[in-house]
């Protein structure tokens, strides 16, 4: 979802979404039910195998939107649908129904299970991908005669079914590689970690020396986020590597948006001077041995 989540903020959904006071949320709303009842793309790209987590896409975004955002788990103790929603995110009752529909089904699922192979593995997910497709549809069925969202839910559709086609290619592609060659890719890439570190403790230490207090707070942050993602690494092993080789070129894009935007994040000299640059560098290396894997 993250891609696709991304040019969703990047356009004006008030302005699409005719007839609603919060069109932001209802385009989310109904990108989420495609997500939802979308089973082919979930066990792909909802899970990384030998893994419970996912690059872009997983069962949070569903409760974050559903629970946090929208506390639709508030009508299920007055046992009504959110017919209080139409006008604000919703058009009409059977929306609501069909929205309530969904969150009688999520919201002990949510209290369940904490992990991706729990929910992809329940007895209750069949039932949830067809209550989220009527949902979906019951919205669609409003939307018809927008052009404009109806391409764009046309795009996420075409989205879905490229990544399930790179995923499965990718799966076939990582079974050519022998341990070693597993092996030597996972050496280089924890080394790059560890080099990184290292040349940012020693700026560290002469900036704590000199006492300059922005510097350090650059390259500290710098070595945090890379020691969180080394551990992560570790963790996982030969398992990592072969999930980003699993990923094909298109996920190795969004692999690597993580680093990439860590990166750019140290750019601003402005605020952490000169060391925000070497920080920059440090990463930006790790970024560019993805792409070579």
């Amino acid at each position: 979802m993250a891609i696709m989540e991304q040019k969703m903020n990047s356009i004006d959904l008030d302005y699409w979404m005719k007839g609603v006071e919060l069109g932001q949320i209802r385009g989310r709303l109904i990108r989420e039910l495609l997500d939802l009842m979308d089973f082919e793309y979930q066990k792909r790209a909802w899970i990384k195998e030998g893994d419970d987590t996912s690059f872009d896409d997983d069962i949070s975004f569903a409760r974050e939107m559903f629970f946090d955002e929208l506390s639709l788990d508030d009508y299920l103790k007055k046992k009504e649908p959110p017919y209080n929603g139409i006008d604000v995110i919703l058009k009409s009752r059977k929306e609501a129904e069909a929205l309530y529909a969904v969150v009688e089904i999520l919201h002990p699922m949510n209290r369940l299970y904490s992990r991706n192979s729990e929910y992809l593995s329940s007895p209750h997910l069949p039932k949830l991908h067809k209550a989220a497709r009527e949902a979906f549809e019951a919205f669609m069925e409003n939307e018809k005669d927008n052009k404009e969202f109806c391409d764009f839910i046309n795009e996420c559709e075409v989205r879905h079914k490229k990544e399930i086609e790179v995923i499965d290619a990718g799966r076939k592609v990582v079974n050519d590689y022998t341990n070693d060659m597993l092996q030597e890719r996972y050496d280089h890439y924890v080394e790059l970690h560890n080099e990184a570190i290292c040349v940012l403790n020693e700026r560290a230490k002469y900036h704590e020396e000199q006492g300059n207090g922005k510097e350090l707070i650059a390259i500290k942050k710098g070595i945090e986020s890379l020691e969180r993602d080394l551990k992560k690494i570790s963790s996982q092993g030969l398992e990592y590597i072969k999930n980003i080789i699993c990923r094909g070129p298109s996920g190795l894009r969004r692999c690597i948006q993580g680093y990439e935007g860590k990166a750019y994040y140290f750019q601003d000299t402005s605020y952490y001077g000169d060391s925000s640059a070497i920080v920059y560098n440090v990463i930006k290396k790790i970024d560019d041995y993805y792409l070579e894997m």
